[in-house]
């Protein structure tokens, strides 16, 4: 176990750590806007998810 905490002090480690926020805080942020706004045109927006863009594959499904 000491080991594992050696490796978490590394200038490195902690590099890491930040290189990972600075991308998981910005992708969980567009991602939920993104599902927000699905969720908004699957309950407002019906007939437009529904139109077909080819044989049977709606705007819906390109979305989701």
């Amino acid at each position: 176990m000491a080991e594992w905490e050696e490796v978490a002090r590394t200038q490195e480690f902690e590099a890491l750590l930040v290189r990972r926020r600075r991308f998981v805080v910005p992708a969980l942020c567009v991602w939920t806007a993104w599902f927000g706004a699905f969720l908004v045109c699957c309950a407002v927006a019906r007939g437009f998810m529904g139109s077909s863009i080819y044989e049977g594959f709606t705007v819906g499904y390109l979305l989701a």
